[in-house]
Formats: structure tokens, sequence, C-alpha cells
């Protein structure tokens, strides 16, 4: 299985010269798979960091003047909300951080071994691809994507563990396309599941519901690599994986609702939600009705 987050630092680059302030927050403690995130405010003066990781930042507010040095080659200028900077794991790079106010940004970084698995689940040999250095872009999918693992780190709710798992995939092929040597990663032709493979997909979901599902936990009880899985449920039933968990989740929450007197904050355990909160969120979502009054009106 998968677990580059922990078996590789993924927080923070090495500070060769100067200070880096301390992110405001930080998922290590989530145990994400191959990424980390954290946020940031802006911090004046001059930083070397070197990278074992990818990394990239979306600035979510204010201002800042900021020159960058990498490889021989400077690059200077004003950012602002909606700036996103690719940062390449290799040679060292020197930020010096001017003039700035109200300057707030949320970094992810990301495992070299995901994109190692990604290349090689297209037949594509990571040693000929490169992540290339981008300072200061407007990509709207990237930034809908960092967005969106803010939000899933910030609330931590139903299926966090499979749907960061998703978006970081998403992130990585994005970052591919678009900023690698690659230039561009073709979606191959996807077969659907057999029926047999389908099957014991959903039965392995069923049976572990009360756990932390991820696509590589699901992929490897069928001994497949988890993006052709993903892709391949996705085609075979019509929802991504972590849509069909959150469903089987729900489903089997109305039963005990309808046909136990478990308390609410049981089934949520049983179901494999964090909290009985956060299972009251993902149901009234679903059920627009609370399970209280799922369980009144049933």
């Amino acid at each position: 299985m998968f677990t580059a987050a922990q078996s590789e630092n993924l927080s923070t680059p090495i500070v060769i010269h100067g200070t880096r302030e301390s992110p405001r927050e930080s998922s290590v403690s989530r145990g994400w798979n191959g990424i980390v995130l954290e946020t940031y405010q802006g911090w004046r003066g001059r930083t070397v960091m070197a990278y074992p990781f990818h990394a990239v930042s979306l600035q979510l507010s204010g201002y800042r003047s900021i020159l960058q040095r990498r490889n021989g080659r400077a690059l200077q200028q004003i950012t602002r909300a909606g700036t996103i900077i690719v940062t390449p794991m290799g040679s060292e790079k020197e930020w010096c951080n001017g003039e700035q106010s109200g300057c707030d940004f949320v970094v992810v970084n990301l495992s070299p071994l995901l994109f190692r698995k990604i290349l090689g689940d297209q037949g594509v040999a990571a040693s000929r691809v490169d992540l290339l250095d981008n300072f200061g872009t407007r990509d709207a999918r990237l930034e809908r994507l960092l967005l969106r693992l803010l939000e899933e780190f910030r609330t931590d709710e139903f299926a966090n563990g499979i749907y960061v798992e998703t978006l970081a995939n998403q992130l990585a092929i994005q970052l591919l396309r678009r900023y690698s040597t690659l230039r561009e990663l073709t979606e191959p032709r996807m077969r659907k599941l057999s029926r047999s493979k389908l099957q014991r997909a959903t039965d392995y979901i069923d049976d572990n519901l009360c756990s932390d599902l991820t696509v590589e936990v699901i992929a490897e009880a069928l001994s497949m690599s988890s993006s052709h899985f993903a892709r391949a449920f996705k085609q075979t039933t019509g929802l991504a994986p972590h849509h069909y968990v959150l469903e089987r989740r729900i489903e089997m929450a109305k039963s005990l609702l309808r046909e136990t007197d478990q308390a609410i904050g049981e089934i949520a355990h049983q179901i494999g939600f964090a909290t009985a909160s956060h299972f009251s969120v993902a149901f009234q979502r679903s059920m627009a009705r609370t399970p209280r009054q799922y369980r009144r009106d049933a």
C-alpha cells in the first residue's frame, strides 16, 4: 500500500539560510497518503531552502513583492490572491520577500512517489518526466483543487481519507499535464470492471465501512492500481469511489435508524464517521433531514 506520508518528510523544506515561518495549520497529524497541506502568513526577509518533495502554493489574500532565484535564474513580481507557484523537488531555491500586506497562502506538498505511481500506471518511465518551476501563474483548475483540499482539511468530515486521496491524484495529474516535460497526460481507454471484480469491490466496501476506506486499500483488495481502479469503478457505476462509499454509509445509517435503538453516536462510529456531528452533517446533506428526524418519521 502507498503510504508515503508515513515514510517521508512532507512537511517543511530544508532551510539552508535564513528563517521560515512555522505553518499556522498543518495536516501532518491526519496521516494523509503522499500529501501534506499547510497554511502560512507571509514573512519578510531572505530564505534559501531545498525541497525533497514537490510543492504548489496558492495565495489566498493580500499582496506581496517576492523575488525567486533558482538554477541561476531570478524572477520578481507582485503576487495577489489567486497566484499559484509550482516548486519541483531538487536544487536549492531562494525566496526574498519584500513589501506585503494581509498575505495568507496555502501550500500543498506532494510526494514524488505519487507522481511516479501515476506515470507508471500510464506506462511512462518517471525518469523521462520532470516537473517544471512556475513562478506566479493563474490556473483555475489548480486553484479549485487546492481550495477543496483546504476545505476538506478544515472540516475533516466524512470519507476524509478517500476524498483527499482523490483530490491529491487530480492535483498531481494537473501538474503533470501543464507543468512538466510530459506536457500532456492522455487518459487511456478504460474498460469497466468485470461483474466479479465489481462484486468484490462492493463487498469489500460494505464489510469495511467502519474504517477510513481509501482508493488504495480497495484497489489493493482487487490487485489493481488505485488510478485504474478509480477510473474503472466510475466507468462501471457512474460514481467515484468516495461518493459510493458515502452513499453506502448513508444507506446503512438509514437501516440502523429504522431497525435499531442504537444511539446516534454508536451508529456514526459503526459506519465509519469520526464523530456524531460529522455523521449528522453528512446525513442531513444527503437526506435533507437530521438522523433524529429521520428516525422519528420512519
